[in-house]
């Protein structure tokens, strides 16, 4: 199975091409959409910063990005893949009376959800795999900045943790260490004077699981506890493994879920430890 991960890096023009674009833009009038152009790309992905006060997206380039992603969908709740493309501004400084023409608005993102090859996904109608994501905010001549994108929303959850109970090639394969990657092609929208411009099409792995970052736990009293072996938090006296602190359900693990009452019914993730020592 491959990755793509030679899709990732996908920069549209440069500096000349944005400089040729500029000027078409200039003699226009009135608004029109064009379907790819040199003004918006996106870089790559950024990875979320754990800090004291929460998340943090660092909204310049540096040399950590996101090649690919993983989504576990086995989780107490239907948590969402949140996707944080960089994007850059390729206009160059032009600027007139103080004013400067070449700041882009950025309106938001087109989201397509592309299942694997011999995969069917039907979402609810109401929850279709195409989707417009807004992020409004405004990118300067040869700026980039980071926006947030539900690449995954939280309604696809219950139907794709469905399709791990169907055989192929309707379905995902139910084994539990077993992942399909499921592929967000994603178009950055914005507008520059009266047109509306899009980026070319940036195309995001993600690997889609039920149960594999409830796994590896290595710590005495713990390696029997992976999925969908879920502790019973009645006899959990500590949990180190809580996950990813940006995104429980994405990307890094382990994360230890358990069951409050002990009948596996309803998981808490990261569980709550509410054993007591013996004395």
């Amino acid at each position: 199975m491959t990755f793509g991960f030679d899709r990732i890096f996908k920069v549209t023009g440069g500096k000349m091409a944005a400089i040729a674009l500029f000027f078409v833009m200039a003699g226009a009038t009135g608004s029109c959409t064009s379907e790819a152009n040199n003004g918006l790309s996106i870089v790559w992905a950024q990875v979320p910063k754990a800090d004291m006060g929460g998340c943090t997206i660092p909204g310049t380039r540096g040399m950590t990005y996101l090649p690919n992603g993983t989504l576990d969908v086995g989780l107490d709740q239907a948590y969402p893949y949140k996707l944080y493309p960089l994007v850059e501004n390729n206009l160059f400084m032009a600027q007139s009376m103080m004013v400067e023409y070449n700041t882009i608005r950025v309106t938001g993102s087109d989201v397509k959800l592309v299942p694997p090859p011999g995969v069917t996904f039907k979402p609810d109608p109401g929850c279709p795999a195409e989707f417009f994501h807004p992020n409004p905010l405004s990118i300067d001549p040869a700026g980039e900045a980071a926006i947030g994108v539900e690449a995954i929303k939280p309604c696809h959850v219950p139907v794709l943790r469905k399709m791990f109970g169907v055989a192929k090639p309707a379905g995902l394969s139910p084994a539990q260490s077993a992942f399909e990657i499921f592929t967000a092609v994603v178009r950055v929208r914005g507008v520059h004077g009266g047109t509306e411009i899009v980026s070319e099409a940036f195309e995001f792995p993600i690997r889609v699981c039920l149960g594999c970052l409830q796994t590896g736990f290595t710590l005495k009293g713990f390696e029997d506890l992976g999925y969908p072996n879920v502790a019973d938090c009645r006899n959990l006296l500590d949990n180190p493994y809580t996950g990813n602190p940006c995104n429980i359900a994405q990307d890094f693990g382990p994360i230890l879920c358990c069951s409050p009452d002990g009948t596996k019914e309803k998981i808490e993730c990261p569980g709550l430890a509410r054993g007591e020592e013996q004395p």
